[in-house]
């Protein structure tokens, strides 16, 4: 299952209308991580790394990283 696809999933089975923030949080949080690894693993499979140098973890944190 992706990130989008968690996301989705809680939404769609009424989780998300009916869920206090904290909670919501902890969804956010999963999709997330879920996310990142799944951008990491892309990058360590060669999908983004065509011309760069640098780990999975490296792109992550120079892509999506809030400054």
């Amino acid at each position: 299952m992706t990130s989008v696809d968690f996301i989705l999933e809680i939404i769609r089975h009424g989780k998300w209308e009916y869920t206090p923030f904290p909670e919501r949080q902890k969804y956010i949080d999963q999709a997330r991580a879920m996310h990142r690894e799944e951008v990491k693993e892309a990058w360590e499979m060669g999908r983004f790394n065509i011309d760069d140098t640098g780990t999975g973890n490296e792109y992550y944190n120079d892509t999506f990283s809030t400054k």
